[in-house]
């Protein structure tokens, strides 16, 4: 399926927006994913080191997840 990227500097702030198709039955907890690989842990390691945000959001099986980063 279409994978969908979005990357801005708003004022100090990157946000980066990625939205893609998600096989059945993934589900998220607390606004993470329930089972998470390498990848996504590798991102939460970078949304710590730069104090940022991550929100998972999943709808019609896509996923979309937005990450703010601070400069």
């Amino acid at each position: 399926g279409e994978i969908r990227l979005d990357i801005r500097s708003v004022a100090d702030k990157t946000v980066i927006v990625c939205s893609n198709p998600c096989k059945p039955g993934l589900a998220l907890e607390n606004g993470m994913l329930k089972k998470r690989g390498t990848g996504i842990d590798s991102i939460v390691l970078a949304v710590r080191k730069y104090n940022g945000d991550i929100r998972y959001e999943l709808e019609d099986e896509c996923l979309t997840v937005c990450v703010i980063l601070n400069a």
